[in-house]
């Protein structure tokens, strides 16, 4: 939102957002006249409107002949882009799976995602955290390639044959 040249003598840390201003310039403390590296950070920022967005910084330090750049001899550049919209998407991910989660772990049955290889054995893909506290089986036990066979009762192999041979074709 700040027009061309009103950032110009303004100091980076006064567009950080404050949840990021102390550890950013902790950071940069350290660095500061490293020319080595680049050096590259997520870190929010507060627009002229007020409004917070997200940037993906990258930055180092260059060197300048002495009186070149204010008459300091080192000067940052850098990079930034906008990545307000993927942090958005991070964050409904992030909830999406603590829901699932909450609800995996409050259901009293189980769930579960199975691959049917054209063979006919069931390759494990997830099963839901109740179903281990139900059956006591550790999700390494779960994925062995035999752990259908283990897991249910020989007189219903066949019942699950049908419906495998009925779900191929």
């Amino acid at each position: 939102g700040y027009k061309e040249g009103e950032l110009l003598g303004m100091k980076f840390d006064e567009l950080i957002h404050f949840d990021h201003t102390a550890s950013f310039n902790h950071e940069e403390q350290q660095r500061r006249g490293d020319t080595t590296k680049t050096h590259r950070r997520e870190i929010k920022v507060v627009c002229k409107n007020g409004e917070e967005r997200w940037i993906d910084l990258t930055y180092g330090w260059v060197k300048f002949p002495y009186g070149i750049v204010n008459q300091k001899e080192f000067a940052t550049m850098a990079t930034a882009f906008d990545i307000t919209e993927k942090k958005k998407a991070e964050g409904a991910l992030k909830e999406s799976e603590e829901r699932y989660r909450l609800v995996s772990e409050l259901m009293s049955d189980y769930a579960y995602l199975d691959k049917v290889e054209p063979d006919g054995r069931f390759i494990p893909l997830w099963l839901t955290e109740s179903f281990f506290k139900l059956t006591g089986y550790t999700p390494e036990e779960s994925m062995r390639y035999d752990f259908l066979e283990r897991f249910v009762h020989p007189d219903d192999i066949p019942i699950i044959a049908d419906g495998i041979q009925q779900s191929l074709k």
